[in-house]
């Protein structure tokens, strides 16, 4: 008897090991297969399951130039998966008493200098930090600068650049992506604590969860194990953030998927409860803003983003810095997750992400969606609206233009942006609320902003009903700008060609006008050049953050296009119809007008004369 359970077991094992062996193949190839398709030097992942072993799979070089490979000990930039571990320590003080997510950071913190327009009614609290409801712009350029060789302290780097922490709507009423609250939310640990913020985590997370080779700092250890980061082929020197506690986080995905382990315990780690399952809860449930009170789902946690994938929510966080990117995903209730670092830019971790989601979710039963028909009211809510939460200021004046439409009729509704996006499918999750159709969970509701009246969340997004002309017509000056440059520069050819045919010139006048639209042409197209060589440079932030010969070139830039469109304007205006014919005629005169009102709408909007480095 006993014989024959040690063969059936000895089967058993021999057929998940098999299983094991095949699924570990199959992961190994389509690494490899989206690092060659995908052009970077190296690639860590790490599969946690509960119960099982982690599986580390790696593909490609840590370092190019030594033919170093990656391992599951190569340490990686993980960038603002940092975000989760601020909010674990936020978490852990508020189950110690000595802080609360309700605090105003104007009481608990007055020596943070921030600008809250609103504050009697919509004060600033410790919630707002972790689910990006501060209202705050994206960190400027001018906050990146290296002030010191060494690193320096989160209170030396919240005085570097403070002008950028001014609420631009109240405080919880709508999200969006920001790195100072994190960074803020890292100070208050501090001072609570009464530790730096880097050996708080050592001591609560790092050490009981064995994470050895993780930390903030430029170490021996970091080191002898590091994955250079490459922008293209080129290497990276390391380079200290002002904001490290947000988005500076070196680890392996050995170490990481440790952290992965206590994520799908939920606070669990050795028998020890680190963090109680409440806060985890806490940490996970989107809340603490308007959205979120009017019923939605799906947008930021605290600390914490929500994914899906075949109607599993996901939850983790996403990481970046230049010439890496990462990802960290978990599901508790499935008990598997997984970690993804890579040494390079592009879309691979986006790629390996769908991969490996497709590969924990795969075996889970779809939840079972219905729709009731959609009330007159909600019907009604159909038509065109805009962004007005942007993450930046400095996108706000494009990401503005590109226009979103619902359409909701009695058996059926959607929603999409207008240019590149296929329809996204919503159900009727009751009381006026959308659900998404894959998850059931609420993804829409109608609120009432207290700036912008009535509005549309969706998701994180807070949209704006406009008209269907609004919509259109920037798409569609956009694309006339775009035919009108290109008919000029054919008219440009043409009579180059023409005259070294030795025909018939054209006109002084017609000339003026023609080249007063290939000025405008070059301004612009200088400008996305400037653009192109800061994104490729490897000395970015010195050449955007600070008066450089580039910074202040795209300064210039902008100058010559609000001129040269005035310009043209002029000699369009002093060019007699008979002087010029039909054809060139009507081409400068439509040309000078688009110019003329996509030149006010970039000043009044402050693209014009712009200082990257304030």
């Amino acid at each position: 008897m006993l014989v024959r359970l040690a063969y059936l077991f000895l089967f058993i094992w021999l057929a998940i090991s098999k299983v094991q062996a095949a699924t570990t193949t199959s992961l190994q190839q389509q690494l490899d297969k989206v690092r060659e398709m995908t052009s970077v030097p190296g690639i860590a992942v790490g599969i946690v399951e509960a119960g099982q072993p982690t599986l580390v799979i790696t593909s490609g070089y840590a370092d190019i130039e030594n033919r170093r490979p990656v391992t599951a000990k190569t340490q990686f930039r993980f960038g603002s998966i940092a975000k989760m571990l601020v909010a674990m320590s936020v978490m852990k003080l508020v189950e110690q008493g000595t802080l609360s997510l309700n605090d105003r950071l104007i009481d608990i913190a007055p020596e943070v200098e921030f600008t809250n327009p609103w504050s009697a009614e919509y004060p600033l609290r410790v919630k707002h930090l972790l689910n990006h409801s501060t209202g705050w712009d994206g960190m400027h350029f001018a906050e990146n600068v290296k002030v010191a060789e060494q690193p320096i302290s989160i209170s030396q780097a919240l005085n570097i650049h403070p002008d950028s922490r001014i609420s631009r709507w109240p405080p919880g009423s709508r999200t969006a992506y920001n790195n100072n609250g994190a960074l803020i939310a890292a100070y208050l640990v501090e001072k609570k604590s009464g530790l730096p913020f880097e050996q708080f985590i050592e001591q609560q997370f790092f050490k009981p969860l064995a994470m050895n080779d993780s930390g903030y700092f430029y170490t021996d250890t970091y080191r002898t194990n590091a994955a250079t980061l490459y922008l293209g082929n080129k290497p990276l020197p390391y380079e200290h953030l002002n904001n490290r506690a947000a988005g500076g986080l070196n680890s392996s995905v050995s170490d990481m998927s440790n952290l992965l382990r206590f994520l799908l315990e939920q606070g669990e780690s050795n028998n020890q409860q680190l963090l109680s399952q409440q806060s985890f809860k806490e940490i996970q449930t989107p809340s603490g803003t308007l959205p979120t009170s009017a019923g939605i789902e799906l947008t930021f946690g605290q600390g914490v983003n929500l994914f899906h994938h075949n109607g599993v929510i996901l939850y983790g966080h996403e990481g970046s810095i230049r010439g890496g990117s990462a990802i960290l995903v978990y599901q508790p209730q499935l008990g598997k997750g997984y970690v993804i670092a890579v040494n390079g830019e592009g879309a691979a971790t986006a790629k390996i992400h769908q991969i490996l989601a497709e590969f924990i979710t795969q075996d889970t039963a779809q939840p079972n969606i219905t729709s009731e028909h959609f009330s007159a009211t909600q019907q009604a809510m159909s038509g065109f609206y805009r962004l007005i939460n942007p993450s930046a200021s400095l996108v706000a004046p494009f990401v503005s233009l590109l226009p979103w439409k619902l359409t909701v009729r009695d058996d059926k509704a959607h929603i999409h942006a207008l240019l590149g996006m296929p329809p996204r499918p919503l159900s009727n999750a009751g009381n006026g609320l959308f659900a998404q159709w894959s998850t059931g969970k609420v993804v829409l509701a109608q609120t009432q902003d207290p700036l912008a009246g009535e509005v549309l969340q969706y998701g994180p997004m807070t949209l704006k009903r406009t008209s269907g002309f609004m919509a259109i017509f920037p798409i569609f000056i956009v694309l006339f700008w775009l035919l009108l440059s290109f008919m000029t520069i054919v008219l440009l050819l043409t009579r180059l060609i023409r005259k070294s045919l030795k025909k018939a010139p054209p006109s002084l006048a017609s000339s003026k006008l023609t080249w007063c639209s290939i000025h405008t042409i070059a301004s612009v197209i200088m400008a996305l050049i400037l653009i192109v060589i800061a994104k490729n440079s490897s000395q970015l932030t010195p050449l955007v953050a600070k008066p450089s010969w580039l910074s202040i070139a795209l300064f210039l830039t902008t100058i010559w296009y609000l001129l040269v469109s005035i310009w043209h304007l002029f000699v369009w205006r002093k060019t007699k119809r008979t002087q010029v014919r039909a054809y060139s005629y009507w081409l400068a005169t439509l040309f000078a007008l688009t110019n003329a009102f996509v030149a006010l709408y970039l000043l009044f909007n402050g693209m014009i004369g712009i200082r990257l480095w304030q």
